[in-house]
């Protein structure tokens, strides 16, 4: 996948993730990809052919799920820092932001 390809399919998650976060308003930590089939056949077609060989299913299992949680949560953030850019607040930056997120995620 070229990174033009790579670019197309990320938008896709996000645009997908988006109306998941929009609907349930759930924060991703812990729990399953906002949209499991999305963000599971991206991580599949980003780690196909770039797995060492040698690992168990349940070790590629394993990597692949925790790839997807990754995307999720890369997804959640983004959709945290939009929300407050489309809302035109300015009494937040994207670092204030960050930093909440991670004390909520740390605590």
């Amino acid at each position: 996948m070229n990174e033009r390809e790579m670019l197309s399919r990320v938008i896709g998650v996000l645009t997908q993730s988006g109306e998941w976060f929009r609907d349930i308003h759930r924060d991703p930590l812990g729990h399953e990809p906002a949209d499991g089939q999305v963000v599971g056949q991206l991580v599949a077609e980003l780690l196909e052919g770039a797995l060492p060989e040698g690992l168990s299913e349940e070790e590629e299992r394993e990597l692949r799920r925790s790839t997807a949680r990754l995307v999720s949560v890369f997804a959640f953030a983004f959709h945290q820092l939009a929300e407050v850019h489309d809302s035109g607040r300015t009494d937040t930056s994207s670092a204030d932001l960050l930093r909440q997120l991670a004390l909520k995620a740390g605590g």
